[in-house]
């Protein structure tokens, strides 16, 4: 189960490897903390600065070159990728942007397969996505997080 998205991952770490900051966020992140559910794509936050060495890296993987993309957290640069069939979409984020501002205080770095993945905090991705709406994601994160304080 998610063995597509954890080959994936294992080749994006590889190429992106330690040369900047960069996080998993939404659902894969919900998947790689233990939450019951299977991602259909992969999302991750790179500084929007870096967007342009993501797209020398992974030029062969590029399925949508790097544009403006416009949605419930404003506007952004982002990246689409595909690797072994999966979606990976690397959005552009700014140092005090709503992932990037919680990147001392509201991540964790998980050990999965050898990769050292770091993720945004399953309490700070719930009030993502509170921002954006998605009280299901939100109902999900929070009786996970119930069940494992009992």
């Amino acid at each position: 189960m998610g063995e597509d998205i954890l080959e994936a991952l294992e080749k994006l770490s590889k190429i992106i490897g330690r040369d900047f900051e960069w996080m998993v966020i939404g659902s894969c992140n919900m998947f790689l903390q233990g939450i019951d559910i299977l991602p259909k794509d992969i999302d991750v936050v790179v500084h929007e600065r870096k967007l342009g060495v993501i797209k020398k890296k992974f030029s062969e993987y590029i399925k949508k070159d790097i544009h403006i993309y416009e949605g419930t957290l404003g506007k952004y640069p982002r990246v689409i990728l595909e690797i072994n069939g999966i979606e990976v979409e690397i959005m552009g984020g700014k140092d005090d942007g709503i992932y990037f501002k919680n990147i001392s205080g509201g991540t964790l770095e998980l050990d999965i397969r050898g990769m050292r993945l770091k993720c945004l905090e399953l309490e700070k991705e719930a009030e993502v996505y509170e921002m954006l709406g998605q009280d299901e994601r939100v109902k999900q994160i929070n009786e996970f997080l119930r069940n494992e304080r009992e």
